[in-house]
């Protein structure tokens, strides 16, 4: 990156790897200034919804949420194929704040936004069922299996929804299907221990 700086100083994706260079090296000042050069050189979509998403998942892994949050927000105004992740992020800072019925609603933006993505599908399950919104978490958690049926943390989670809703045959299928795919996932593992002791009345 120094050497394409060099001969190129307003390359905005050089400044960009080069803000994540430093963000893996712990120099998060010089990674900032770095995002804010990206940025000042490109301020336009698409190139800067790359740029923004690192300043902002910077900013939040530092704890300047507030600052995190405006980032974010640009984000999602900038009304880009990645405003997603400026939902998400926003979204994280919510349920981190307790808002919970503001983060599940974000929640619901990234997935209308990315739809096949499993992992903001997997987020918003996971926060359903933490309200006890057990339906709507066993509805999410089908979308994200069909989109790839092979994620074996998904299958963990799905087995959860079924044993919370009784469904404890069908939980452990779930359970027995993970463990063909990992079969030393120690989470699956407690998790079909537990259950069996339930099936078998506490024994």
């Amino acid at each position: 990156n120094e050497i394409t700086l060099g001969t190129n100083p307003n390359d905005s994706i050089a400044w960009y790897h080069k803000a994540r260079c430093y963000t893996w090296l712990g120099f998060y000042d010089k990674a900032l200034k770095s995002f804010d050069k990206s940025l000042s050189i490109n301020p336009i979509i698409p190139g800067c919804e790359f740029y923004l998403f690192g300043k902002g998942l910077l900013l939040h892994y530092l704890n300047r949420v507030d600052e995190a949050e405006k980032v974010y927000v640009e984000l999602i105004k900038k009304n880009g194929d990645f405003k997603y992740n400026g939902y998400w992020g926003v979204a994280e800072i919510e349920k981190n704040r307790g808002n919970f019925d503001k983060a599940l609603k974000l929640y619901d933006a990234c997935v209308k936004s990315m739809p096949n993505n499993i992992i903001l599908w997997n987020d918003k399950s996971v926060l359903q069922l933490q309200l006890g919104l057990l339906q709507e978490a066993n509805e999410s958690f089908d979308v994200a299996i069909n989109i790839n049926p092979k994620v074996y943390t998904l299958l963990n989670n799905k087995g959860v929804v079924l044993e919370y809703l009784n469904d404890f045959e069908r939980a452990m299928n779930y359970y027995d299907e993970v463990l063909e795919i990992v079969p030393n996932f120690d989470l699956t593992l407690n998790n079909k221990a537990s259950l069996l002791k339930k099936m078998n009345g506490g024994k």
